[in-house]
């Protein structure tokens, strides 16, 4: 049986406008988008990522370690809406000494703290409304003072458009931990269509994405979001869900950092990743994801965006191999 695209589709083009401690439960929220509610569960999931120990050349970052939790909670389901409630958090540690030019540190315990809620609606001719707002806390010491408040909310409409399994997605995506733009409402629109039997593409401003079927059991997804989020990821379904999989990514973090002099100001954390993994159910409430790959390209940077790295001091640790898991349990 050949994997469904649509919903996998969305949840790609999507995702990086969504607020990295709310996309655990992005595929929800995009499966009630287009007409495929899932069943009405808690779900939680744990994931833990250890880099292999190495020193860089500078003598200082010996490890990183992170650790990401999610919780959905639905409050209220029928066959055409669905309230939910969101808790998500993410840990990320440096363990030895690595510091800026400027006396300042990077610190040891970085996190990213959230509570959230999400509304879906499916209405009539084959449209839907949804949206998802976020309050949480980052940083080295989060919820300390209010200038550390993270502030994201998402609002997304589809509507059908000629062709076969073509509709139009309007976006409205407000943040203050972007790594461009931050306090701005920036709007998007996208138009998924299905040009092959085997090709599903988003062309939207200002992403990009398309999942090819090669064959009945592979999916190969390629997706870019502006400034530096890039992915694209092969997978090859064994049975149902379980599948294997090579990805690489490259991805940016930013921290408000508690000794920052300008509230402007982040913390920014970039990397690429190159990755190959498995994920499976265990059982009917109970999947795994493994993996295992290399991070390189690393950096550590302060600024306002993403963009100031080309004229900012650039801390740059030592590329080295992780191991990862994750599990996701529903009741």
């Amino acid at each position: 049986m050949r994997p469904n695209f649509l919903t996998p589709l969305g949840m790609a083009a999507c995702l990086a406008l969504l607020p990295s401690v709310a996309r655990a439960n992005i595929n929800e929220l995009f499966a009630d988008l287009f007409g495929r509610p899932r069943e009405a569960k808690v779900r939680a999931g744990y994931e833990a990522r250890q880099w292999k120990e190495r020193t860089d050349s500078a003598g200082g970052l010996s490890y990183q370690r992170q650790q990401l939790f999610d919780l959905s909670i639905p409050v209220a389901t029928s066959e055409t809406e669905r309230w939910k409630i969101d808790l998500a958090g993410r840990l990320d540690e440096v363990k030895g000494k690595i510091g800026f030019a400027n006396g300042r540190l990077v610190p040891n315990r970085l996190w990213d703290l959230g509570l959230g809620f999400s509304h879906s609606r499916r209405l009539e001719g084959d449209r839907a409304l949804a949206f998802s707002v976020l309050v949480g806390s980052n940083g080295d010491q989060p919820f300390r003072r209010g200038r550390d408040t993270v502030a994201q909310g998402n609002l997304i409409y589809k509507v059908p458009a000629a062709g076969p399994e073509a509709s139009w997605l309007f976006l409205l995506n407000f943040s203050n931990t972007r790594n461009f733009a931050n306090y701005i409402p920036i709007p998007g629109v996208a138009y998924f269509f299905r040009p092959t039997e085997t090709l599903r593409l988003a062309l939207g401003v200002p992403f990009f994405t398309a999942l090819w079927n090669p064959t009945p059991k592979s999916i190969l997804n390629v997706s870019y979001f502006p400034l530096n989020n890039v992915q694209a990821r092969f997978s090859y379904f064994f049975f149902g869900p379980a599948q294997g999989y090579a990805q690489v990514r490259y991805q940016s973090k930013n921290y408000l950092t508690s000794d920052r002099t300008d509230i402007r100001e982040r913390l920014f954390y970039e990397e690429a990743i190159l990755q190959v993994g498995v994920t499976s159910p265990v059982s009917k409430d109970l999947a795994f994801d493994l993996y295992a790959g290399r991070a390189f390209d690393r950096k550590f940077f302060q600024g306002k965006r993403t963009l100031d790295k080309s004229r900012t001091e650039v801390l740059r640790p030592a590329a080295g191999p992780f191991a990862a898991l994750r599990l996701i349990a529903s009741f």
